[in-house]
């Protein structure tokens, strides 16, 4: 595995003036109810990455200090599980990872493989930190979302255990 493409996040491109891409985050789940001032902030933390088909964009395993967001096209998660990989699903439009390593701050428990091209908006941990301290309801989203997550990835598992 390691012979596969990693995406370079260094590449990724500052929000600004990308209109679409901002109003696609006004309008999610996760950042519907922020301020004017808030949004402003989520702006100004995220950037935009493509990503070609077959890239890894993260391993498992690796430091987990960005969080994803899938603006367009889909990617693949996987981990390992007791048998060996462990498919965790397919993340289109929308969709959400690495939400258990920025949030604990530990290392990455999957891997993600764009399925196609894609592009990613991507907020690191430094840059997000002041919006999460200052929005105590969105950091409690996030937390729900890495729960029913690691839920599911709990059934997958034993499910596979079969």
């Amino acid at each position: 595995m390691s012979a596969e493409k990693k995406a370079d996040l260094t590449t990724a491109r500052p929000l600004s003036g990308l209109l679409p891409v901002c109003a696609f985050l006004e309008k999610q789940v996760l950042f519907k109810g922020l301020k004017r001032e808030e949004l402003d902030l989520l702006f100004r933390a995220g950037r935009l990455l493509r990503c070609a088909a077959g890239e890894v964009i993260l391993r498992e395993g690796e430091p987990g200090d960005v969080l994803f967001l899938v603006y367009s096209g889909s990617v693949e998660v996987w981990g390992q599980g007791p048998r060996g990989r462990l498919e965790l699903g397919h993340l289109a439009r929308g969709a959400i990872f690495g939400e258990v390593g920025f949030l604990l701050g530990k290392p990455r428990t999957a891997s993600v493989r764009a399925v196609e091209p894609c592009e990613l908006v991507l907020f690191g941990r430094t840059e997000l930190e002041p919006l999460l301290a200052a929005n105590p309801k969105l950091r409690k989203l996030m937390e729900a979302m890495m729960r029913a997550r690691a839920q599911d990835t709990i059934a997958k598992a034993l499910a596979g255990k079969g």
